[in-house]
């Protein structure tokens, strides 16, 4: 695969979910829903309204992307589903990538970077990165991880007397549970809105490291399944 072709990411993992287009590490479109959108009724249409406003065609893709999890489960299940389809229907490759490492690298912040995300229940998924920018780096500190919010908070804390500056990256959910630890060491944010061109950007450099395969498309949970009827509208 060239390094320039066309690669169509997509992360259905969040409340929002979003698109990309991209040729190479290029951003040509990329568009973001909001909490109302149904991805089960709405991803194939704006997936071909994007493809059409960059005037590609779907033979012209050369990988797709697709962020794995943690996160919504049917969103999920919608969004892998999607990518094997695709990648079935159009011999493509497809690589999944975490939303945990897109957050991270959407952050687009050098140094220690800790993403904690809402998982329900007083409980997170989180996991730390070191970020080099300059060289694409994002290099998972730990594992991905479920646990208690305040067992992470007590994890950045001890981070923040390690580490100069600790950028941390958290859903909206959980942001007033951490504000407490915003300082001038401990520098708070949201996710981006749009985790898809990031996701792309990854499987990129992943494949062309040949470091993981499109058989390798599972999601992660990180925490048991929830056998509940999919997000209607």
């Amino acid at each position: 695969m060239n390094i320039e072709h066309v690669i169509l990411s997509f992360e259905t993992a969040t409340r929002n979910s979003s698109l990309a287009v991209l040729r190479g590490e290029k951003v040509l479109a990329e568009w973001h829903g909001d909490e109302h959108f149904v991805q089960s009724e709405g991803l194939l249409f704006e997936i071909e309204k994007l493809l059409k406003i960059v005037n590609i065609d779907f033979s012209e893709i050369g990988l797709l992307a697709v962020v794995k999890g943690p996160g919504s489960f049917s969103g999920l299940r919608v969004g892998l589903a999607t990518a094997k389809g695709f990648a079935m229907a159009g011999k493509i490759p497809a690589i999944g990538v975490t939303t945990l490492e897109t957050c991270a690298a959407a952050n687009n912040a050098d140094g220690m970077n800790f993403v904690v995300l809402s998982a329900g229940r007083g409980n997170v998924f989180a996991q730390s990165f070191e970020v080099n920018i300059e060289n694409k780096v994002i290099a998972a500190r730990d594992e991905p991880q479920h646990v208690a919010l305040e067992t992470i908070k007590g994890q950045i804390i001890q981070a923040s007397i390690e580490n100069k500056i600790v950028h941390v990256i958290a859903a909206r959910e959980i942001l007033a549970d951490i504000s407490n630890l915003s300082s001038e060491v401990v520098k708070i944010s949201e996710p981006h809105q749009n985790l898809a061109a990031s996701a792309g950007k990854i499987a990129l450099r992943r494949y062309l490291e040949n470091t993981e395969s499109s058989t390798d498309l599972k999601p992660l949970y990180l925490r048991p399944v929830d056998i509940g009827k999919p997000k209607t509208s």
